[in-house]
């Protein structure tokens, strides 16, 4: 099922069941893989649409990062899921995108998020671990020790990662 019928089959199913459970979809994007294309994304938006885009480096120390550049979590649902498709999930983005499921608002996964931004090399220094690149994504569970992973999917319901052939891999159920 590529990205397209995946998400529409998401929100039919959720549109069905809508009173049984609260939760909320995110595209988290990994903007620095195609930050040129996002940076032309970007421009098109409003002023009232930017600030409704959650930026993972908002008060920590990559806080000067452009979005383009940056983690960036967006909302998606029944209303602009077909606004996203067509003007954000196209072929030069795949690659590009991770959909969590939460009952988490954007501000709470953005402060639960945060703390994996860092990871400590062997020598002690602090590095930028890009969890959010779908890549890195697919092998957490290789990456952290199950304390970790544990922490980090704790309060997402589903985490569901693009794969280069436009196809999406569950990794809470999968």
């Amino acid at each position: 099922m590529n990205c397209y019928e995946f998400l529409d089959h998401l929100f039919e199913h959720k549109n069905e069941n809508i009173e049984s459970k609260d939760s909320n979809f995110f595209l988290l994007m990994d903007s620095a893989k195609h930050h040129t294309y996002i940076k032309r994304w970007l421009k098109t938006q409003s002023k009232n649409q930017l600030n409704q885009i959650g930026n993972l480096f908002q008060g920590t120390i990559d806080e000067s990062s452009p979005l383009e550049v940056s983690p960036l979590l967006l909302s998606i649902h029944s209303a602009n899921n077909k606004t996203l498709q067509q003007t954000l999930l196209v072929s030069e983005t795949i690659g590009l995108f991770g959909l969590i499921e939460t009952s988490l608002s954007k501000q709470a996964l953005i402060k639960h998020l945060q703390p994996f931004l860092q990871a400590e090399m062997p020598n002690g220094e602090l590095a930028l671990f890009r969890f959010y690149d779908p890549l890195i994504t697919q092998v957490l569970d290789k990456m952290l020790d199950k304390q970790e992973y544990q922490i980090l999917f704790k309060p997402i319901d589903n985490w569901w990662v693009q794969k280069s052939n436009n196809t999406f891999k569950n990794l809470v159920s999968d």
